[in-house]
């Protein structure tokens, strides 16, 4: 039991745990009557003695020039590549998948990212950004903010006076108010 323990954590550490996989040259992509093409000049995996598990290009749209794992995006397209050796790589590697349009028409940044599998799912391993926004036609139109008060609990109150308020102010104004005056300050007394 002991060696086959052994022999899992050393296939897991050879596998994927220390290859370095990168782009070299240029990334980009091709948006043609419903389908993408992943176009990337070099897929390396720099790692001298570890191989690289399953690899994936994808495609995101995103409406924040830099990007982030974390942001919200549109996952327009997904590729998958086969493990790469120790100091091997794809080269003029061009594929074709099919596109997902994003849910909202608008203007978007595109990610081309490389992704390698790990215990915990696909994970990021490098990305290239476009510097210009893309114009891509959603599956919804893009959504349109007529009020941003009215959409917002925190500005109702201040923006929009509850009845109470309009109906106890003449009260207050009609009310005798005496003041007296204690070193400099005016406080109201009834």
């Amino acid at each position: 039991m002991k060696l086959l323990r052994s022999i899992i954590l050393l296939t897991l550490a050879a596998t994927s745990l220390y290859a370095d996989v990168r782009f070299g040259g240029e990334v980009g992509y091709k948006l043609e009557q419903g389908a993408l093409e992943v176009h990337a000049a070099r897929v390396i995996n720099q790692s001298a003695d570890a191989s690289s598990s399953t690899l994936q290009l994808q495609v995101f749209a995103t409406t924040a020039r830099h990007f982030a794992p974390e942001q919200p995006r549109a996952l327009l397209g997904t590729v998958t590549l086969n493990p790469l050796y120790p100091g091997r790589e794809y080269q003029e590697l061009s594929k074709w998948t099919s596109y997902h349009a994003p849910q909202y028409s608008g203007s978007y940044y595109l990610t081309v990212a490389l992704l390698e599998y790990s215990p915990a799912g696909y994970v990021i391993v490098d990305y290239v950004t476009t510097t210009e926004k893309v114009d891509l036609v959603g599956t919804l139109p893009a959504p349109v903010v007529a009020d941003v008060q009215v959409l917002s609990p925190r500005c109702e109150p201040v923006c929009v006076p509850a009845p109470v308020c309009e109906t106890a102010a003449p009260a207050m104004i009609r009310a005798p108010i005496r003041i007296q005056r204690a070193g400099g300050y005016g406080l109201p007394v009834r």
